[in-house]
């Protein structure tokens, strides 16, 4: 039972709530490792009973799997699970008979071969293929421009010069992991400079640095046609991640690019743009690298080229297993991660990159400084079951701060634990309807299909049994009006067909007296993010609080126009009608006033 008490409440009747938690047994996890696992005793001391055993011991079936509220893999390789306990595995967790925690480390997901593997499909990260590489093969083009323009010396260097210079850089990459190249020169129209070949020595690096060096600055500027002419070479690339860096200092004549980008993406082509100077079309470049999943960059000085070209390089080439000091910066919100909550999130020391799967949650990001960020800690349903992966694994080594986070583990597996089964025949609180409650005979046991009696009494508190008629309302599910529905805690015994069921039912107060929470109405976002609340419909007192009264500035105002009326009809009309020039009437007939009328008109003309 909670009781807030809160200063200025003017509504005493909801300051009270309870509610009943039944009691079970403390969950089950089996951790599977090759060997001794830190994770054992750190569930164990969060009250979770632990069973280990090596990947060959893992069961073979789903049912026997379905012992384990959940089970645990600490950096287990996918050959030493073999595909009949991962399928066993994926089975169980499918069907909701156990949950699943996968932690990494360097023999777990894309470095332990799980692309092979039936646990694959049930993991909410996907890991890179072939997963025992260090970085998957890169074909790279490099599209340059070859403008009028580039031949500026702002730094005493023509631009063009230190554009072959970046280049030679991202050339010494290739050829290191003999990877793919190609270059293409632009001005008004494309020209290929270096077929797309792979470079598998310094030597090879060489001749194509000998036919970049050849290219010459001079001609307009089309940087559409350029992207199609290395969008058409690329495609012919047969390396798994494959890449264009296009570098510009100017505007561009109009194309197609609704055409060329939506191509791009399709084939999972990224593009990097490179601004330099002033003068580049900044909004152009940014727009084609966000389309088709690329980086941005943008310097007023040449002489970073280089530098940002062998980032690019090295980031388009997407190793599989990342070290050094690795951010990480929080994703979607998780019960997993509650306890983190303003808190400074500690940086990895290594991590196993994996792509996210559609329709799965990550919680928290890894970014290291040449990569771009990776999922590391993520969740999902699968099925009737849910998985949480945590690629960094839970050794120092690559967890580094993150392994001391005990309970960061095992909220993790607690995440994952099927739900507990409701206990059969036990009434709760009707939705939507004051004071009465239903009682489902499909929850927690084989329903009875509506045959027999439901019979059920009930306690309040001090009071004395009272009975509790309980009516057929659809096939297994019965109602009862309570008889007293004030809130608190009652005692309840309900029988059908031999079975007997008690406990204890927990009633609310009204909900007419329960409090609107702020993001249950559109109004919420708009008060929060302006800095004020929600008002309840009957919280009247808060709106007259700081009124201003105007209705004494309508007085004034009505005063003020009537007196100005009234003097308004105080001015003599003779000397009004004297300044005119006008003579007043005299008594006589009427053709007298009409001709004195016709007199005042014609004397007043003049004046």
């Amino acid at each position: 039972r909670v009781v807030v008490h809160m200063s200025g409440d003017e509504e005493p009747a909801n300051d009270a709530l309870a509610a009943t938690l039944r009691v079970v047994r403390r969950p089950h996890a089996l951790v599977v490792a090759p060997g001794e696992s830190q994770l054992t005793a750190i569930l164990e001391g969060e009250g979770i009973a632990v069973t280990t055993a090596t990947p060959a011991q893992v069961p073979t079936t789903a049912a026997a799997l379905g012992h384990f509220d959940t089970v645990a893999l600490d950096d287990v390789a996918a050959p030493e699970l073999g595909d009949a306990r991962a399928q066993a595995l994926a089975d169980a967790v499918r069907t909701g008979q156990t949950g699943l925690v996968v932690l990494g480390g360097p023999h777990s997901f894309s470095l332990g071969a799980y692309y092979a593997s039936p646990l694959q499909d049930a993991l909410p990260v996907g890991s890179l293929k072939p997963g025992n590489l260090q970085r998957r093969n890169l074909g790279l083009e490099v599209i340059l421009d070859r403008s009028g323009s580039m031949a500026e010396a702002p730094y005493g260097v023509e631009k063009i010069a230190l554009a072959k210079v970046a280049t030679r850089s991202a050339t010494a990459f290739v050829a290191k992991h003999h990877d793919q190249f190609g270059a293409i020169a632009f001005d008004v129209a494309p020209h290929l400079v270096v077929p797309l070949t792979r470079l598998n020595s310094p030597a090879d690096a060489a001749k194509v640095n000998k036919a970049i060096d050849r290219i010459r600055a001079e001609g307009g500027t089309n940087i559409y046609k350029a992207l199609r002419k290395g969008a058409e070479g690329i495609e012919a690339s047969t390396e798994h991640d494959r890449h264009i860096v296009l570098l510009t200092d100017g505007i561009s004549e109009k194309g197609s690019y609704a055409e060329v980008l939506p191509r791009l993406r399709a084939e999972h082509i990224t593009v990097s743009t490179v601004a330099l100077g002033v003068d580049a079309d900044f909004e152009l470049l940014q727009a084609i690298a966000k389309e088709t999943g690329g980086h941005f960059y943008a310097t007023l000085d040449p002489r970073k080229l280089p530098k940002i070209f062998a980032k690019d390089a090295r980031a388009a080439a997407r190793p599989v297993r990342l070290h050094g000091k690795i951010g990480v910066t929080p994703g979607e919100d998780s019960p997993i991660v509650r306890d983190l909550a303003g808190q400074k999130l500690p940086t990895l020391r290594g991590n196993v990159v994996t792509e996210l799967k559609s329709g799965a949650q990550a919680v928290l990001l890894g970014q290291d400084k040449d990569h771009p960020p990776d999922p590391t800690l993520s969740q999902w349903q699968y099925g009737a079951g849910r998985v949480v992966a945590w690629t960094p694994g839970i050794d120092e080594e690559w967890a580094g701060e993150w392994a001391k986070r005990s309970a960061l583990f095992a909220d993790m597996a607690r995440y994952v634990e099927p739900a507990v089964a409701p206990q059969a025949l036990t009434p709760r609180i009707a939705p939507g309807v004051e004071g009465e409650v239903e009682v489902d005979e499909a929850e927690g046991a084989e329903p009875a299909a509506g045959v027999g009696a439901m019979e059920g009494s009930i306690v309040i508190p001090g009071g004395k049994p009272t009975s509790l008629p309980l009516e057929p309302r659809a096939p297994w599910r019965w109602t009862a009006t309570l008889p007293d529905p004030r809130p608190g805690v009652d005692a309840f015994a309900l029988r059908n067909l031999g079975r007997t069921s008690r406990g204890l039912l927990a009633v609310p107060y009204s909900e007419a007296l329960r409090p609107l929470p702020t993001d249950a109405t559109p109004l919420g976002p708009l008060a929060a993010g302006t800095g004020g609340r929600v008002l309840a419909p009957t919280d009247v007192g808060t709106l007259t609080a700081r009124r201003t009264d105007l209705w004494w500035w309508f007085a004034l105002a009505a005063l003020l126009c009537f007196l100005a009326d009234v003097a308004a009809r105080l001015v003599p009309r003779r000397r009004g009608a004297r300044r005119m020039g006008l003579r007043p009437r005299s008594g006589g007939s009427p053709n007298a006033d009409r001709k004195a009328d016709r007199v005042g008109s014609a004397t007043s003309t003049p004046a």
